[in-house]
């Protein structure tokens, strides 16, 4: 879905300074935008701003659990 809006935007600025900024899920989305860009070898932004990325999409790590105690906002099973 990023990737063609990517595309085309790079297409209307050109070679102009282009920075890529995400927040939570939005961080994580940034990030994997960035690594298709360079899989992909499209023109690479100048800067990648990940403001505390959701990475774990899967819920995985065994230590959420600890965490969620003192984590009020983001409850794991909201985010599932």
């Amino acid at each position: 879905m990023l990737e063609p809006l990517y595309k085309e935007i790079i297409n209307k600025i050109g070679e102009s300074k282009l920075i890529i900024m995400g927040d939570s899920a939005g961080g994580g989305m940034a990030l994997a935008l960035s690594e298709l860009i360079g899989e992909e070898n499209l023109k690479k932004p100048d800067k990648l701003i990940l403001i505390s990325p959701w990475l774990d999409t899967t819920m995985g790590n065994e230590k959420i659990d600890k965490v969620q105690k003192n984590d009020k906002l983001l409850n794991k099973y909201a985010l599932k």
